[in-house]
């Protein structure tokens, strides 16, 4: 479908799973027997996956993660065209595996570490009048975070208020300003306050929501379908579409 879109360059990532590496491989030898180009970010959050297709000339990316599941479940997240792919977009793909329907060529091959070119957008972006993150000059304590593909200390789903507790507690032990929790490829997060209160994602958006529509009236928010009533409505009430 890329070759088809006269895009042939697909960004590929994966997350820290035990069975990415493998998936990855072989779906890195797959897109380059279609014909088409790979640009390997490696192991990387999903966000710096979506963010390569706009920063680069490529305009597809395929991430291989299993987000929040538990250990044994992997996946696909797949942009084509700087669309994501969902439903019948998905189902099609599958039909054209079913019935064989492929593309053939010999594309090229390249690693590209574009970890740094994110962090360098973000802090660009952002000022703080309380530091929070070590690029920021902060002060960090690091939790969990070195890559273990079987999650020896919970499920990596920060949504189940009991997966929380290490962080919680380690907010408190340290008194910390803020405590934060990622999901297993690093597109869902939820906070914890200095006093061990957990702010869901939907509150957050709420938070960003309301701060952004101060400034820009009747701009366009954009939110996750899993997203509660509320948030939509603060949306609204604040004078945002």
């Amino acid at each position: 479908k890329a070759k088809e879109l006269e895009n042939s360059d697909i960004i590929v990532g994966r997350d820290g799973r035990n069975s990415s590496p493998e998936l990855s491989d072989n779906i890195i030898r797959g897109i380059i027997d279609s014909g088409c180009n790979v640009i390997n970010l490696g192991a990387v959050p999903t966000p710096l996956v979506y963010f390569a297709t706009h920063k680069l000339h490529a305009n597809n990316g395929v991430i291989i993660t299993g987000s929040h599941l538990d250990s044994q479940y992997n996946g696909i997240k797949m942009v084509l065209d700087n669309t994501t792919l969902a439903d019948d977009a998905i189902q099609n793909i599958a039909k054209r595996i079913t019935i064989e329907n492929f593309t053939h060529g010999l594309g090229d091959h390249t690693d590209l570490d574009i970890i740094q070119h994110y962090i360098d957008d973000v802090v660009e972006d952002i000022s703080l009048s309380k530091g929070l993150f070590a690029t920021l000059d902060c002060e960090v304590i690091p939790l969990f975070c070195e890559l273990d593909g079987n999650f020896p200390n919970h499920p990596p789903n920060p949504s189940k208020k009991i997966h929380l507790k290490g962080l919680i507690d380690n907010v408190k032990l340290h008194k910390a300003d803020l405590g934060l929790a990622f999901d297993g490829d690093g597109d869902r997060v939820v906070a914890v306050t200095g006093t061990g209160r957990v702010i869901s994602s939907d509150n957050i958006a709420t938070l960003f929501a309301t701060d952004i529509l101060k400034k820009n009236s009747n701009a366009n928010v954009v939110f996750d379908v899993k997203c509660g009533r509320n948030l939509e409505n603060s949306i609204k009430k604040h004078g945002g579409n």
